[in-house]
């Protein structure tokens, strides 16, 4: 895998980085459905570490073979048994990337904003994961980090300084922290058939950069997903997500390069387009599956917030 982008030029006022939420694993990128982020930096912002970010690394281990699908669905979700075609994709699915069985996640990641691997474009993001919902995000670009995360009930976000100066950010939309909180589930959009199934349906196969791919709707009454299932191993390809309001835009998922580590199959490169156009480009470096993440990970920082 390639490894992460160090630039040490800044964020600037022309060049205000969003940045993809993954929802859950799967975009998890997961997943991480996806959300777009405006993160305003300051150019005149200084960042320094926070003192207690867990350091450990665990190196992704090599491509992993597809696995065969179940002929039958033997294996269950919540004591479900069922030949229904498509509870059949979703058990399958399941049963292939064992998602379920993922507590805690930690993902080391380089970001490319747009098409263009230009030094102003390259980010390091790293990702914190705990069932059931809790995400933290932190995102650099050399001397600059934006922190953002979910405690399961309020979400907060700062940016800091390599002098220790510490800004509070507090402009945080609804609809950002919706996002945020829906990317922190952990697997891929299929999770929510566990909750609610009549909101899914099947369509009919079909190919997705050469793949033929199973078609899974889910519908609300805020968005539509179509989520891609490989036929013959059962991975999770792309998503695409049309939300019913007007002013936003299709978001495209392309999901490649899967691996497995400690028997969980995930992708490792994440491409988010829209319209054709390429938003943004997440690989995974690294990754720790149910080695723990403490709790605190996901509280916001203790700090003294400087003046603005």
């Amino acid at each position: 895998m390639p490894k992460s982008r160090r630039r040490s030029s800044s964020w600037s006022r022309k060049k205000k980085p969003q940045l993809m939420v993954l929802g859950g694993v799967g975009a998890i990128i997961l997943t991480l459905g996806a959300g777009m982020f405006a993160l305003i930096m300051h150019k005149n912002a200084q960042v320094a570490e926070a003192s207690h970010e867990p350091t450990e690394h665990a190196v992704a281990e090599a491509p992993a073979e597809p696995k065969a699908a179940p002929e039958k669905a033997e294996l269950d979700i919540g004591g479900i048994v069922s030949k229904d075609p498509l509870e059949q994709v979703v058990l399958r699915h399941f049963a292939v990337t064992n998602i379920d069985d993922v507590t805690t996640l930690k993902l080391n990641a380089s970001l490319q904003m747009g098409a263009n691997p230009e030094p102003d474009n390259m980010h390091e993001v790293v990702f914190y994961f705990r069932r059931p919902n809790f995400a933290r995000r932190v995102m650099m670009h050399g001397d600059l980090r934006f922190d953002m995360g979910f405690d399961g009930n309020e979400i907060w976000a700062q940016q800091v300084g390599s002098n220790g100066a510490v800004r509070k950010v507090d402009n945080i939309s609804e609809k950002q922290r919706a996002q945020f909180k829906e990317a922190a589930r952990i697997g891929s959009y299929l999770w929510k058939y566990q909750q609610d199934p009549k909101r899914f349906s099947l369509h009919r196969d079909t190919m997705i950069d050469g793949r033929m791919c199973h078609v899974v709707e889910y519908e609300d009454e805020k968005e539509r997903v179509l989520t891609y299932i490989d036929t013959q191993d059962y991975y999770e390809i792309a998503r695409e997500q049309h939300p019913k309001n007007a002013g936003d835009a299709i978001a495209f998922m392309r999901m490649t390069e899967h691996m497995e580590k400690n028997g969980v199959v995930m992708p490792m490169k994440i491409e988010t387009s829209s319209n054709g156009e390429v938003f943004s480009t997440v690989v995974i470096d690294q990754m720790e599956i149910n080695a723990g993440v403490p709790s605190y990970i996901f509280n916001e920082p203790s700090v003294r917030y400087s003046a603005k």
